[in-house]
């Protein structure tokens, strides 16, 4: 049963915080500790789908023969999310939200999740190591179910 708030927390430094903001919309803040950045809102089913899917495609890098590849695409839709770099490294999309237009992008990796504001401009990045996905992963399996 799916819980009646959906307001969370996606631990790391900075912390990603959603509050519930009524019919299954939540808004999300970027939590400094001694500030809290409001990014955008978007649904819940959204939110969770596309970071979900972020955190567990199995791309990956490898370097061959001191060049950096990058394997494998799971689907020609997965090759069309790629949008450049950030930083000098290659990037997919994640996600857009509403109202404030910050976009997300994670690294081919699954380590670094950038925060890009209406402008295209980095506004902060999250560095994601493997207990923190495994901590994302577990509050967004809660919040599907």
């Amino acid at each position: 049963m799916p819980p009646s708030s959906y307001s969370f927390e996606l631990e790391s430094n900075p912390r990603l915080r959603f509050e519930d903001n009524g019919e299954g919309w939540v808004t999300c803040y970027l939590d400094q500790g001694d500030s809290l950045k409001k990014l955008g809102a978007e649904s819940v089913s959204y939110l969770v789908d596309n970071i979900s899917s972020a955190l567990n495609r199995p791309l990956r890098s490898i370097v061959i023969e001191g060049a950096k590849m990058y394997f494998p695409f799971d689907t020609p839709e997965d090759q069309k999310k790629m949008t450049g770099e950030i930083d000098g490294q290659p990037v997919y999309w994640v996600c857009s939200l509403a109202e404030d237009h910050h976009s997300f992008y994670i690294d081919i990796d699954s380590t670094i999740l950038y925060v890009e504001d209406d402008e295209g401009r980095l506004a902060e990045r999250l560095t994601l190591d493997d207990a923190c996905i495994d901590a994302w992963n577990e509050q967004l399996r809660k919040l599907s179910q």
